[in-house]
């Protein structure tokens, strides 16, 4: 930890660093943590979905080398499934696009290489072996997200180019039933965005919903239950840049999102319990999906600039105290540069 902090210190709080009282040689009573992104994993190919294990892996979709990547403790990198179609999402190649897991620790991936229309979600153990067939939704293309309803066990499912959500029960002999229209237009009442990104239950067990609408992206919440009078529960997030990723803080349930801010850039953005929201972090180079670890740790894929240039990187991004850590005690070290 302590070189991880000095690295970042030298550089002066990088591009890749958004800080929160970065005063390392300061006096007074400002506050001294900064927020500190390291690659863990690097020169990918269009990463775009990262998962947390329950063995402690971490899983990586690298979407445009159509393969699924599972990185140990140790940092290790093997390839766990490969062989996923390969399509074109201008100007990005995709293959495997969405990552989670159901509650027997099936992993769920969902697709995007396929042609238009025919994507699918496919199943498999953690050891990388097909364990059912795989849902077609109707008409699902570009499936950038999947997640499981805890209390229910149901399978929620965006399709980001045709701005449909969908919905799949647990079958009896295991795996899930065919793919339900959940919304059948996103564009239209009582949502109105279009490219549903991201998916996320929050602690009250509503469905939150990102989207990547050109025109403005948003996340709202939504009623799952088949009895309620509405859908649309309220609006947490409008007229922002396009959402790629939701993610809720063990710790605290807060609510973290990632966007798009530029063609290669990006932020990642916190909304606390009590309703403020703050950027966590900036600059990053493309975020296409965040997820924490149980002990608050943030894992981001990024994808890169350029595109299919094997460019993409997965980080860690935490906030760390640095009066803690020997800093002040090593001046030469970390100096700030020119």
């Amino acid at each position: 930890m302590n070189q991880r902090i000095r690295s970042a210190l030298a550089a002066a709080c990088p591009a890749l660093v958004i800080t929160s009282g970065c005063y390392p040689f300061g006096g007074g009573d400002e506050p001294r943590t900064m927020t500190v992104v390291t690659p863990l994993v690097e020169s990918l190919n269009n990463p775009t979905a990262v998962l947390v294990a329950a063995d402690g892996r971490l899983f990586v979709a690298e979407s445009g080398a159509g393969r699924i990547l599972a990185v140990d403790a140790d940092g290790n990198v093997s390839t766990l499934i490969e062989g996923f179609p390969l399509g074109t999402y201008t100007p990005f190649d995709i293959g495997p696009l969405s990552l989670a897991t159901a509650a027997d620790g099936t992993l769920i991936v969902g697709e995007g290489g396929n042609r238009a229309g025919r994507d699918r979600v496919s199943f498999y153990s953690t050891d990388g072996v097909r364990t059912a067939e795989p849902l077609t939704p109707v008409a699902g293309s570009d499936l950038f997200d999947v997640v499981v309803e805890p209390s229910s066990g149901n399978l929620y499912i965006a399709g980001t180019g045709s701005n449909r959500i969908y919905v799949a029960a647990p079958a009896d002999t295991g795996g899930f039933e065919q793919a339900t229209d959940f919304v059948t237009d996103t564009t239209a009442d009582p949502i109105r965005a279009a490219a549903p990104s991201a998916l996320a239950f929050d602690a009250q067990g509503r469905l939150l919903a990102g989207f990547a609408d050109d025109a403005g992206g948003k996340i709202v919440a939504l009623n799952t239950d088949a009895q309620a009078q509405s859908l649309l529960i309220e609006t947490l997030v409008s007229e922002a840049a396009p959402i790629m990723s939701i993610a809720i803080r063990p710790s605290d349930n807060a609510i973290a999102y990632a966007e798009q801010d530029g063609p290669h850039s990006g932020s990642v953005v916190i909304i606390a319990p009590e309703g403020i929201a703050s950027t966590f972090a900036s600059g990053l180079a493309g975020p296409t999906d965040i997820v924490f670890a149980a002990d608050d740790l943030m894992y981001a894929a990024l994808m890169g600039d350029p595109p299919n240039g094997n460019a993409g990187q997965v980080v860690t991004i935490e906030v760390v105290d640095i009066t803690t850590n020997g800093i002040e005690e090593e001046p030469d070290t970390a100096g700030p540069q020119a």
